[in-house]
């Protein structure tokens, strides 16, 4: 998939979970298996990602999957911390698509409204 076809499937990513959309903060998708995802998978991603967010603690992990895709995943925050007084989190995610596979590591904090962001990194 091409990656301005990758950029746009992230507009949807997370519901709940805002990506500023820069260069930087998609390059993790290029060799994942979630561009492989369809509707369905990313639908399944995004409420694991959000739940895991709000309610995992630090090294719990949790799986996701769609045996009608063969799509799976897990998400695992790995810390907890604080910026500017914001709950910060990173998280890893691990996505599997039939025999293709990806991991990720990101940190998200959470804004006022509740939502969790894709903090910038460096």
């Amino acid at each position: 998939m091409h990656r301005h076809a990758l950029i746009a499937l992230t507009v949807g990513l997370l519901t709940t979970v805002s990506l500023p959309l820069t260069a930087a903060n998609v390059a993790w998708l290029d060799n994942s298996a979630v561009r492989l995802f369809n509707e369905q998978d990313w639908a399944l991603f995004r409420t694991n990602v959000r739940e895991t967010l709000d309610a995992a603690a630090d090294g719990e992990t949790r799986p996701w999957s769609n045996p009608a895709s063969h799509a799976s995943g897990t998400a695992t925050p790995l810390r907890t911390d604080t910026t500017d007084g914001a709950p910060c989190r990173i998280l890893r995610m691990e996505q599997a698509v039939k025999v293709t596979t990806g991991s990720s590591i990101q940190r998200f904090c959470q804004g006022e409204d509740g939502s969790w962001h894709l903090a910038n990194t460096r």
